[in-house]
């Protein structure tokens, strides 16, 4: 997977959603087909993942995806914005 990790950056709106997307590559190196899939992070309430929930790759075939993230800061529990 290329990058190999996802920043969101700082969210700065204090009313409605802010929507963020970052497009990753994933490749399969290898000789023989390959699934992947994607962890959804743990539900929380104020934020929305969108991310496929699996793919499958041809030995050498790239495919480039989508990730999306919507935060709803009025939503989110105090402790989560303490934390970050």
């Amino acid at each position: 997977m290329n990058p190999s990790s996802l920043s969101f950056g700082m969210y700065t709106k204090k009313e409605g959603t802010e929507e963020h997307h970052e497009t990753i590559v994933i490749e399969n190196t290898g000789t023989e087909m390959r699934k992947y899939s994607f962890m959804v992070p743990l539900k929380e309430t104020g934020l929305t993942w969108e991310l496929p929930k699996s793919l499958t790759l041809k030995p050498k075939e790239k495919k480039r995806i989508k990730v999306g993230l919507q935060v709803n800061p009025a939503k989110l529990k105090k402790e989560s914005l303490m934390d970050t």
